[in-house]
């Protein structure tokens, strides 16, 4: 119930650091994750997730739109312990958890598995990261509603509040927005969200 399970893209990938000894970790189904999976690794014991997709270079948002769906998938199952383990660029192409392992070793996967961050710490990095400066005022417009909306889909209170602190401590200040704002933000789709939910239940 309380293992940390990673999982990586290929089976090369999972095979070749289970033999190399790091304990858990096993291939998505392609470069996604079914609630099927899901359920039955929870079912085997596990507690957490990490996820570690291959780095490719020119496919950044591809990744990151794979990640979102992961989480996703996960959170469905009121899993909220889901961690982002990002491999460093090797050069040359594409690096994976296999090739990783070849040139610098089990350890250096280990530590980037031990180091991943958790999702909603990924989530706002990507986003901000989604709008280089300098922002014309829409683009401004729509990173904030990025960052609300984001916030709404975190269920689990004590995540939203460090998601929350996150923006405030390393973003607000720069964006013009204060905790009263974004909170008052947050409260708002949150409630229009419930309304709609319940429209649906009732038709």
């Amino acid at each position: 119930g309380d293992k940390d399970l990673s999982r990586v893209e290929g089976e090369r990938d999972s095979r070749h650091a289970t033999a190399k000894g790091l304990d858990n970790v096993v291939a998505l189904a392609g470069s996604s994750l079914t609630e099927k999976q899901v359920k039955d690794a929870i079912r085997r014991g596990a507690g957490s997730f990490t996820i570690c997709l291959d780095r490719e270079p020119g496919k950044e948002s591809k990744t990151v739109s794979t990640v979102y769906n992961v989480i996703r998938v996960i959170q469905k199952e009121n899993v909220n312990r889901v961690y982002i383990a990002e491999l460093p660029d090797l050069g040359g192409g594409k690096t994976d958890p296999d090739r990783l392992v070849k040139e610098k070793g089990i350890k250096a996967l280990e530590e980037i598995v031990k180091r991943a961050v958790p999702y909603y710490k990924y989530l706002l990095h990507g986003t901000i990261e989604k709008y280089p400066e300098p922002m014309t005022d829409k683009e401004l417009d729509k990173l904030l509603g990025d960052i609300v909306g984001i916030a709404v889909d975190i269920e689990d209170s004590i995540d939203r509040d460090r998601y929350k602190s996150l923006f405030i401590e390393g973003y607000a200040k720069g964006l013009g927005i204060g905790p009263e704002a974004l909170d008052e933000a947050i409260e708002n789709i949150s409630r229009s969200k419930d309304r709609d939910k319940q429209d649906r239940k009732l038709r």
